[in-house]
C-alpha cells in the first residue's frame, strides 16, 4: 500500500513521505522512499538508528561493536520486526529458526520457539550473540564474520584465503549476494561509525576499529 501511494510522488513529496514512515516506525519503506527521492545527503533517516536500547544492551553483552549490528540490522531487514525471507529468516535480523534456537543453547538464553524472532527484543538478543559467535570463530575478523552470517561459517572456510589482501579477498567470493551482502555491510558500517563517533573507517583499518557503546 505504501509503494502504491508513494509511487508517483514528487522527491519532495517522497522525502516528506518517508520522515512520516520514521515517525510511524516503518524503517523499510522510509529508507526506500528516500533512495527514490536521491536523498542521498540525508543519513539520519536513510540510515536510521532503531531500537537503540536494545541493540546497546546486547553489543556490549556479545562484545561487537554497535555500529557492525546496526549495520547487519540495516542490510537484514531494515529494520523490520516481522520480515520473513524466501529461505525462512525472520525478523530484525534475519536469524533461521534452527540458528536461534542453536544460539540460545549455546549461550543459556531461554527460546520456545520462532515465533518469538518477530520480537525485536529477543531477534536483536540472538543476532548479536550468534554475530559474537562468528566474530570469534574467525578470530575477530568482522569481514569473514559478516560473509559468514550470510553464507554459513562452513562456506566461509573453505572461502578463506589469506594471502590476498581483504578486500580483494571480497571481490573472490563466489556467491553473488553474499560478495555485495559484505560490500553494503561495509558501507552500512562506515555511515553508522560516522553517524555516532564522527570518525568514518577504511576496509584498511577495519580491523583496528575497536567496539565502542
Amino acid at each position: 500500500e505504501w509503494y502504491f501511494t508513494t509511487r508517483d510522488f514528487s522527491n519532495k513529496e517522497r522525502a516528506i513521505a518517508a520522515r512520516v514512515a520514521l515517525r510511524w516506525g516503518w524503517y523499510k519503506p522510509a529508507i526506500q522512499s528516500l533512495i527514490d527521492a536521491a536523498a542521498w545527503n540525508d543519513l539520519d533517516f536513510r540510515f536510521p538508528i532503531a531500537y537503540w536500547d536494545t541493540f546497546i544492551q546486547q553489543a556490549r553483552t556479545a562484545d561487537i561493536p554497535i555500529n557492525w549490528s546496526l549495520a547487519i540490522a540495516r542490510q537484514e531487514s531494515a529494520f523490520t520486526p516481522d520480515a520473513k525471507s524466501s529461505a525462512g529468516a525472520l525478523g530484525v535480523m534475519q536469524l533461521m529458526p534452527a540458528t536461534a534456537k542453536l544460539t540460545a543453547e549455546r549461550i543459556g538464553i531461554k527460546y520456545k520457539s520462532s515465533s518469538e524472532l518477530t520480537n525485536p527484543t529477543v531477534n536483536i538478543k540472538l543476532g548479536s550473540h550468534y554475530l559474537g559467535l562468528m566474530l570469534r570463530r574467525f578470530d575477530n575478523n568482522r569481514i569473514f564474520a559478516s560473509a559468514a552470517y550470510n553464507a554459513g561459517p562452513g562456506r566461509v572456510n573453505r572461502w578463506i584465503n589469506n594471502e590476498i589482501p581483504f578486500d580483494v579477498w571480497i571481490e573472490t567470493i563466489p556467491f553473488l549476494e553474499t560478495r555485495n551482502y559484505v560490500q553494503r555491510v561495509l558501507e552500512n558500517v562506515n555511515v553508522y561509525r560516522y553517524m555516532l563517533s564522527g570518525k568514518p573507517i577504511s576496509i584498511h583499518n577495519f580491523f583496528e576499529d575497536k567496539p565502542h557503546y
